[in-house]
């Protein structure tokens, strides 16, 4: 009877332990994000194999996000987001999409999805999301990697039509105290602004 009930129990212990695995990459990702008031790092993203953005990515609590690559510059102060086209000399603005998934969505990425998600093992320092039954949240999964300083390395986003973005972050620079007006942005001069609010 002892013998089976510790054959039980080994069994039960062996069976929990990939899912506490899982727990404690999203749990030690979450305890720094959140520890954070602000962060910069550089970002690269990739459209299947093909690179299709490389530059600096910021983030301050909570929801404003910053993003500058090429000749853009998207900023988001959570409720609205600005797309500058230097280029062509115009600025886009929008209401924020609080449901969509991306580079301006970080602090759902880490804090709020993994609760509506099934959480699996996908290697060392790495959890793969899946939306549980019923929840239509926009994508097939999302894998996020940590660094050994528990800070994303890299998102991996497969959306419903099965097309599969990878952002990779490196060269981090920790709570430098970038001011809010980096997240707001008022079109000036001969900027053509077109408001789509």
């Amino acid at each position: 009877m002892k013998k089976n009930l510790f054959s039980l129990l080994l069994i039960f212990s062996v069976l929990a332990m990939p899912a506490y695995s899982q727990n404690a990459v999203i749990q030690a990702i979450q305890k720094k994000f959140n520890s954070l008031t602000d962060l910069t790092a550089s970002y690269q993203q990739y459209t299947g194999k093909n690179m299709t953005a490389s530059g600096t990515f910021s983030y301050k609590k909570s929801d404003k996000v910053r993003l500058s690559f090429g000749n853009n510059l998207i900023i988001s102060d959570g409720k609205t987001n600005w797309n500058r086209d230097k280029k062509q000399n115009k600025v886009i603005i929008t209401k924020a999409d609080t449901k969509s998934i991306s580079l301006l969505s970080v602090n759902r990425i880490v804090n709020i999805l993994p609760g509506d998600c099934n959480l699996t093992d996908a290697g060392a320092g790495k959890v793969k999301m899946t939306p549980k039954k019923g929840k239509q949240l926009g994508f097939r999964s999302v894998e996020i990697t940590k660094g050994a300083d528990d800070l994303i390395s890299s998102i991996v986003i497969e959306d419903n039509a099965k097309t599969v973005m990878k952002i990779t972050f490196s060269g981090y620079r920790l709570n430098t105290g970038i001011p809010d007006s980096d997240f707001t942005f008022t079109p000036s001069g001969d900027i053509k602004a077109v408001d789509l609010r």
